[in-house]
């Protein structure tokens, strides 16, 4: 997956990698994701 870490998209495929993961947990997730990224 291209683009950033914390675009819908990415949060569907992270829903859908994890199907138990709640809405709010996948966001939270792909924020965490996108910060480390940029920070790198």
């Amino acid at each position: 997956m291209r683009g950033p870490a914390d675009s819908v998209e990415a949060i569907k495929a992270l829903r859908e990698a994890a199907p138990g993961l709640s809405l709010l947990s996948a966001v939270q997730l792909a924020r965490s994701a996108e910060s480390v990224r940029r920070s790198a």
